[in-house]
Parts: structure tokens; sequence; C-alpha cells
């Protein structure tokens, strides 16, 4: 037993320094996001081994989330406790602070270890009532298992209540043992920040770490960072910025005042050599606009959906030297004669990157119309005209009725 016990913490320890390898050779210039990609080693530690708590499998997204039905949607969220401070040149949390270590005490039963199949993040109880869990989308994006693990090591199957890629936030939902009481997050008020004021950063860095603390001042209240998208588009977001130390397996985490208020979600930091203690969190007023909207509704109402699948090809031409992109449609839900044709202009305005796609429909809202001129799958080609109407986006995890 014994010799299988210095197996055991010999592989966790190799496998802690290559997350940790993995890490530093990952960094790139520009803001990333902060989930841990697991290797097979990790995602078996993560999944299987529960600590001190009770050991359990990851459970299916779609399963009953036991909610009682007739609970109305002021009833989900009710729960919830929020802030309404009036502004205080102090900052957020005004004159009546606490030291580091009785913030930590007060609030650290409420950050949360989140595992996937492939990777692992961190999360925020925002209600003890009905477990609600607040974290990154990116943590659970692409996944269709999520295991919540607490401050003491026990274990749950989550379900997913609802995600949102534009905010970059999800809620999931945990059911507590019979007789355990789950602790909650306060939630401050984000708009009442002020630059240097002190925070507690509580997450899971490296997806190994669970549970650590850091410390730090806010940089800036509202600073605007752009994320590349994975169709070669650009989503900007506006961000508290903060030199407390995070790390990967960090997105999903709290931020925390000196009152033990959580006023932000860390989701990014900036990644280039010779740079350090550039971190971000989305403001807690922006985040709770949004969970409620998860709560209540299961996804953000209000999202116009052209139901397009876009692709920018790149190519340089041989004769003149230059670099080019053209944009297709490798999908359209509403309109298939989009299919596999190359857009040229949305709305009179010429375009031929999914960027300049979504700038030039940026202000359109649901019900609008858009004409789109497209033509056949070449560089060259007739000009033909077409119209979408833009519906509203329904994820794909309510229409398939999950």
């Amino acid at each position: 037993m014994l010799k299988n016990q210095k197996i055991l913490v010999k592989c966790s320890v190799i496998a802690l320094l290559i997350a940790v390898m993995v890490s530093l050779s990952g960094c790139y210039s520009g803001a990333m996001y902060l989930i841990n990609r697991l290797n097979p080693s990790q995602s078996t530690e993560a999944t299987e081994n529960s600590g001190n708590g009770t050991s359990s499998s990851q459970s299916s997204g779609t399963e009953n989330t036991g909610l009682d039905p007739s609970l109305s949607g002021a009833d989900l969220i009710k729960s919830i406790v929020k802030s309404d401070a009036e502004p205080s040149v102090y900052g957020s949390a005004g004159t009546d602070v606490f030291e580091f270590s009785e913030v930590v005490r007060k609030v650290q039963d409420s950050v949360v270890q989140i595992y996937t199949a492939s990777g692992a993040g961190s999360g925020v109880i925002i209600s003890a009532e009905l477990g609600w869990v607040i974290t990154c989308n990116h943590v659970i994006d692409g996944e269709n298992a999520y295991t919540v693990e607490l401050s003491d090591g026990s274990r749950y199957n989550a379900t997913l209540r609802g995600a949102d890629a534009d905010s970059d936030l999800a809620i999931l939902k945990i059911t507590p043992d019979e007789g355990e009481t789950l602790t909650a997050a306060s939630l401050g008020k984000s708009a009442n920040l002020v630059v240097g004021e002190k925070v507690v950063v509580i997450g899971n860095p490296l997806g190994t770490l669970g549970g650590t603390v850091t410390q730090g001042i806010i940089s800036a209240t509202e600073r605007q960072i752009s994320f590349s998208n994975s169709d070669g588009s650009t989503t900007v977001m506006t961000l508290i910025q903060t030199d407390a130390a995070i790390n990967s397996g960090n997105s999903g985490g709290a931020m925390f005042n000196l009152k033990g208020e959580l006023i932000g979600i860390v989701n990014a930091k900036y990644s280039s050599s010779g740079v350090e203690g550039l971190g971000f969190a989305i403001p807690i007023d922006e985040a709770y606009d949004v969970a409620c909207e998860l709560i209540e509704y299961r996804y953000v109402r209000g999202i116009p959906d052209d139901g397009l699948t876009l692709y920018t090809q790149s190519y340089s031409s041989f004769y003149s030297g230059t670099y080019n992109t053209v944009l297709y449609a490798t999908a359209s839900k509403y309109n298939s004669a989009l299919t596999g044709k190359r857009i040229v202009a949305v709305n009179g305005v010429a375009v031929s990157s999914a960027a300049e796609y979504k700038r030039a429909i940026a202000n359109c809202k649901v019900g609008d119309t858009i004409t789109i001129q497209y033509v056949q799958n070449s560089r060259t080609g007739s000009v033909s005209t077409t119209t979408i109407e833009l519906r509203e986006k329904i994820p794909d995890y309510i229409s398939s009725g999950s």
C-alpha cells in the first residue's frame, strides 16, 4: 500500500512538472484565455482521483437538472446576493475592508475547480441554495461532461444551464448531498472599482493547484482587449486589468475586493516574452446580467444569427507578390444558395474576411434583413445577390432539447 502511494505521489509530481513546462513553452504574444488543456495522464488524474472528497464520474450536461419546475425566473436568481453600494473614492470595498487572510478565509469555499475530459479551469458558486456555478465559456466549450470539485475535495456531477460565447461566460448547476450546505460568494459592484484598489484572486492554476491565492491591485477598470477567433475575426471585450499572478487554469476563477465581494471573473492574461503582471477579468456587473439571462432563459436573448459558417482563405499573388484573403460560406442554415459560395459584399460593404463581414453587420438586430452579394466557388465570376433575415440565435443545447 505504501509503495503504491509513493508511486502515485511520484506520478503526480511528474504530471505537475509537465504541466509547468507546457504552460511555459506554450506562451505567445497577445491576450490568451486561461483554460488548461490536459495531457492524457493529467486528464486521468483530474477525473478519477478525488482526493479527500467523494469520488464521482463526470456527468452528462444533458441530464436532469434537479430544479423544481414550479420555480419562476425570479425565483431562479433571487438567491444570488448582489451589492447595491454607492460609489466611494476608496473603491468597491469602501472603508469596510479585511486583511488578505481574512478575505481568503471568508470566500475560499465559494471557489471551485472544474474538470472536463480535455481540460481544467475554475468557477465560483453564486447561489448556495440552487447550486449555480459561474465560469468561463471557454472552460466548458465543446464538452458534454463536467465535474466540479469543492475546496474540501468533494466532487459533484454538474449540468450545463447555459453558455454565451460573446461574453465568455457559462453557468453550471450542482446539487449538494443531503445535509450539505454550499458556500456562495456575495457579488460586489465592479462599477465602483478604482485604479489601485487591492484585490484577491483565487483559482486552479495549471489545472492541478486548486485554491491557489494571489493578490494584486486594479491596474485599469475598463481595458479594451482583443481576442482572435478561429474564423479569423476578432472579439473585443472590456475587462478589468490586474497585476495579480494568474495562469492557465485560472479561467472562471474569482477576483475579490477586500470586503470579500466577488468583483470579477478571471478569463485572460497577456503572454509575451518579458511581459508580466497583465491579467484580466470580466467585470461582475456584466457577468451578473449575463448570468441572469443564462439561468432564467438558458441563453442570452436578442443575439442575431445569420446561420452562416464562414471561412477566410488566404493566398498570395504570384505576379504582384501581394497577400490577399477571400471569404467563403462553408454552410448556410437559412439560405442554401450561399453554401460553398464566395461572399464579396454585405449590405453594400465589400468584405474579404470574417472580421470584415462581422463588422459590416455589427449593428444589425434580430428581424433585420441583410443583403449579400456572392460568386461561385472561385476568385472570379458573375456576382449574384440574395438576402437573409436575421433570426434569434438559439444554442444547439436548447434547440436539440438537451
